[in-house]
C-alpha cells in the first residue's frame, strides 16, 4: 500500500500515450479541463488541457499538495486538495479501489502562460491489482473542470 500511497500525490500526473502537442491559447479565460492516465506505477504520464489551453504535456510532482503541469509553450503550478475520499482492498482479490474528490488551484504560470489563475473541482480514480510492493495492473485517472485566466 505504500507505493499507492505514494501516487496519491500523482492526483495530477496523469497521462496517455500521445505525443507532445503545441499549445494553442485561443483565448485568454474560461472553462478549463484537465484529463489524464497513468498506466502503471513508474508511468511519468502526460496531462491534457482542454479549454483556453489546449495542450498535451507532463507533470512534475513537487509535494504532496503542489504539480507542475509542462507544456511546449509555458508551464502551470497548481496546488490541489482532497476534500473526501474512499478507498477499499480486496484481500482475496488483491483488488485496491479509490476514490477522491479534491480542488484545484492554478496559482501560477510561465512563458505564455504568465499571470495564469484558475481554480476548479477533480476526480481521481485508482484501480490496481497486486498484493506485493509492486501491483501487476495499475490505471490513475483524472478529470478536472474549472475555470483558468491566462491573465494577458
Amino acid at each position: 500500500m505504500k507505493l499507492l500511497r505514494n501516487a496519491l500525490p500523482v492526483m495530477m500526473a496523469l497521462g496517455i500515450l500521445a505525443a507532445p502537442t503545441a499549445a494553442v491559447a485561443q483565448q485568454t479565460s474560461g472553462a478549463q479541463t484537465f484529463i489524464g492516465i497513468q498506466n502503471g506505477p513508474d508511468d511519468p504520464g502526460r496531462v491534457i488541457a482542454v479549454g483556453t489551453i489546449n495542450a498535451t504535456g507532463s507533470d512534475e510532482i513537487v509535494s504532496d499538495t503542489e504539480d507542475v503541469f509542462h507544456f511546449p509553450t509555458g508551464d502551470l503550478t497548481v496546488d490541489h486538495a482532497v476534500v473526501s475520499s474512499q478507498q477499499s482492498f480486496d484481500p482475496a482479490t488483491c483488488l485496491f479501489q479509490l476514490t477522491e474528490i479534491g480542488t484545484i488551484d492554478v496559482v501560477r504560470g510561465t512563458g505564455a502562460y504568465v499571470g495564469a489563475t484558475g481554480h476548479g473541482t477533480s476526480v481521481v480514480k485508482i484501480i490496481s491489482r497486486g498484493c506485493g510492493e509492486t501491483p501487476s495492473t495499475f490505471v490513475f485517472y483524472l478529470r478536472t473542470q474549472g475555470t483558468l485566466s491566462l491573465g494577458r
